[in-house]
């Protein structure tokens, strides 16, 4: 079992570059020689019904990215540890020597004749993030056109994220790095930190483990995320299951092979931080989707049929 340094970054210099994003305070330090940014755990005060004072959006963030880095996907570098008495995680800093980050929300209004004024407005408004919209930006955008495999980037993204439960994969936490000199490429995967019911305490995840019905809700039913189609919220398990867009189905050819089980129950199990219902939980979580949601999915593009597990939950009632 590989075993994870719980960092105490107290120790650590800061540094003066300053961060964006509404998921909780930031701070950027000096580890190593190199720029990290700190993430602290949200407060859940505005949040009904969640008995915790903070967010586990830490060791989400570190759980999530660490599985997109054993799936092989290009992500940022993830660190746990202490800071002013506080579980944080530190984010490796991609920006080097210049660089800039264009997130998909900086990129939706450049003029295009094949993108209307609708698009772009439905797209600046995050009730309305049609994930048709989306994809006719990345085909059409002239900035786009010259970075390689955006739209693969976005759909491996959505079975992904589908797959960790991370429900706030926005058009302001994707994109693209522009260097110094002008040429363009796709930014690592970034910003995980609401996989893994990063709002459940372990009494809640408790009663869900003890209970079927709750458990399929939790793992299924209740999956969202931040796009919708013909104005009506996405289920992505459901989405990816009915095997209706090829490209999301594309995805799922590229990505269900290489995921590991055995890696990802490694990295679960080892985290800092983490306690046993934690642990049991998210591995329930993670099993059931694998197994009841993208094995079958990827058994409805191929012709092969994979050895797939078993589970005692109930399952994913046919489409």
């Amino acid at each position: 079992m590989h075993i994870y340094e719980y960092y105490d970054f107290d120790k650590c210099k800061q540094n003066t570059r300053s961060y964006g994003g509404k998921a909780g305070d930031k701070t950027g330090i000096i580890l190593d020689g190199e720029n990290w940014l700190l993430k602290f755990p949200k407060s859940t005060k505005s949040f009904r019904d969640v008995m915790l004072s903070y967010s586990t959006a830490p060791l989400s963030e570190f759980l999530g990215s660490n599985i997109y880095k054993s799936i092989g996907l290009d992500v940022q570098e993830t660190l746990l540890g202490e800071f002013r008495g506080k579980t944080v995680v530190a984010c490796k800093d991609f920006l080097q020597n210049g660089d800039s980050l264009d997130e998909f929300m900086d990129i939706i209004n450049q003029p295009s004749e094949s993108i209307s004024d609708e698009t772009k407005e439905r797209l600046l408004d995050d009730s309305k993030n049609e994930i048709n919209d989306i994809i006719t930006v990345i085909e059409n955008n002239h900035i786009l056109k010259n970075v390689n495999a955006v739209k693969e980037r976005f759909w491996d993204m959505f079975v992904v994220d589908a797959f960790i439960g991370n429900n706030d994969r926005n058009n302001g936490n994707w994109g693209i790095i522009r260097h110094l000199d002008d040429t363009l490429s796709l930014a690592p995967v970034y910003d995980n930190g609401n996989a893994f019911s990063n709002k459940s305490d372990d009494s809640r995840m408790k009663k869900i483990l003890n209970n079927d019905d709750l458990f399929l809700n939790s793992a299924y039913h209740s999956a969202t995320c931040c796009f919708m189609e013909d104005g009506k919220s996405i289920n992505p398990l459901k989405y990816i299951l009915s095997g209706n867009n090829s490209d999301c189905n594309e995805a799922i050819k590229r990505i269900v092979p290489r995921i590991d089980m055995s890696k990802i129950e490694d990295i679960i199990s080892s985290a800092p931080t983490i306690t046993e219902i934690q642990m049991a939980f998210y591995l329930e979580l993670v099993t059931y989707r694998k197994e009841e949601v993208l094995d079958k999915a990827l058994l409805r593009t191929i012709e092969y049929v994979p050895k797939l597990g078993t589970t005692e939950k109930q399952k994913v009632p046919k489409m």
